[in-house]
């Protein structure tokens, strides 16, 4: 994480170590339920074989399995938090 502003937003950059390079931003937007999130930002792939097997991934799986992941976990999150308020 670069950067976080809490209940706002946080920014993330790809670790030196990541065979794509980028980073992006995600940000916690007011609805009517609650709250959504904007994500924004991109990756570059070197021209590795590495880099390019790991854009195929990203694009064909991580991507899809990422958000619906997160979003079981805010939402398992934003539940026991309602159950824990008095």
């Amino acid at each position: 994480l670069t950067d976080v502003e809490p209940g706002r937003r946080l920014r993330y950059v790809a670790e030196p170590s990541h065979p794509l390079r980028g980073g992006g931003t995600v940000e916690i937007l007011p609805a009517p339920a609650g709250c959504r999130l904007h994500w924004f930002g991109g990756y570059e792939v070197p021209w590795r074989l590495s880099a390019l097997a790991a854009a195929a991934f990203t694009r064909l799986y991580f991507v899809g399995r990422f958000f619906a992941v997160l979003e079981e976990k805010l939402r398992a999150q934003e539940a026991q938090q309602v159950q824990s308020t008095p």
